[in-house]
């Protein structure tokens, strides 16, 4: 968002519990759930003409099907039932204002390359993303952050920094929208 900023975009930020702090020059959106953030998304998309989202948080793909107020018991036995939450970048589509250009992240845990650019194809196809950065989370240390981003297009590269990554989605953004 802030190299956006930087060159003269007018990002929104909907951001999450985490421990990165987002600037105070571009808008900031806190939500504290997944539910929450579908609908600040969801809020934003059909009231406010975006030409592009990115899709880069690390939204739960689960949650507990139940949230007790009290304490639990220690002398009882704990189950806990989860139950999948709505892929936003799947869930703005036809709501926007205007088509979206949708670049999305895809996470994996020890995969192969391979298995990391068919679960990017996948990505592409399912969430209808026009681009998506896929990576194994293995592989990323405080250093790099090895990712393959593929798009519509059949382009496929391979980079090693979040560096990298920034200034490849903003050529894929300056060029297409």
């Amino acid at each position: 968002a802030k190299e956006l900023y930087m060159r003269g975009a007018l990002p929104t930020v909907v951001y999450g519990p985490g421990h990165a702090q987002p600037h105070s020059f571009y808008r900031v959106i806190p939500v504290r759930t997944p539910s929450h953030m579908l609908e600040a998304v969801l809020s934003e998309i059909k009231t406010e003409s975006y030409s592009a989202a990115i899709f880069s948080a690390a939204v739960l793909d689960h949650v507990p099907a139940s949230v007790s107020d009290t304490k639990l018991s220690s002398r009882e036995p704990l189950r806990v039932d989860f139950v999948p939450t709505h892929k936003i970048v799947r869930e703005v589509d036809g709501v926007a204002k205007k088509p979206l250009y949708k670049i999305g992240f895809k996470l994996g845990w020890r995969q192969t390359a391979e298995a990391l650019k068919q679960a990017g194809m996948e990505a592409l196809e399912t969430l209808r993303d026009q681009v998506v950065v896929v990576n194994d989370l293995s592989q990323v240390t405080s250093y790099t952050h090895p990712a393959i981003i593929m798009d519509r297009g059949s382009q496929v590269s391979e980079v090693s920094t979040k560096r990298e990554i920034i200034e490849s989605l903003i050529k894929k953004l300056e060029h297409n929208v």
